[in-house]
């Protein structure tokens, strides 16, 4: 079932236009079906501007570069007002290179706080050759 979804991602990820790496998410609820879609992308986001502060981790000029929107608010943008125990939703991310090659795909300091504050409680994502589930307390 988790490869139907990471494969689900990874055609997300190909409608990005983030000149760096291309990633793609999922929120799926109930292990049943997505609830929605979304892509990392090169335009300028607030609800990401918010949440660069919690990357800032020695990156003193993070919040002066414009916020490029990560795929985990993009997500969040559409998810955020259903009326859902979200705790009941996974959201699957998958990263690829611009060579073609899958590569590592946790989320930031930033978009880990928000997948918290929405109340997401498991998120999987692609490792160099494998795939990674991760639980938040």
């Amino acid at each position: 079932m988790k490869d139907r979804f990471f494969e689900e991602a990874k055609k997300e990820s190909y409608l990005s236009d983030y000149d760096g790496a291309h990633l793609g998410a999922v929120a799926v609820y109930k292990n049943k079906f997505i609830l929605a879609r979304a892509h990392n992308t090169d335009k300028t986001n607030p609800t990401q501007y918010f949440y660069n502060r919690y990357r800032i981790k020695g990156k003193s000029d993070i919040m002066l570069k414009p916020p490029r929107s990560h795929a985990e608010t993009q997500l969040f943008r559409k998810i955020r007002y259903l009326d859902i125990d979200f705790k009941d939703v996974v959201v699957y991310i998958y990263r690829e290179l611009k060579d073609g090659t899958r590569a590592i795909s946790k989320p930031c300091e930033g978009c880990e706080k928000l997948l918290r504050d929405l109340g997401v409680k498991v998120v999987c994502y692609t490792g160099n050759d494998s795939y990674v589930e991760e639980r938040f307390k």
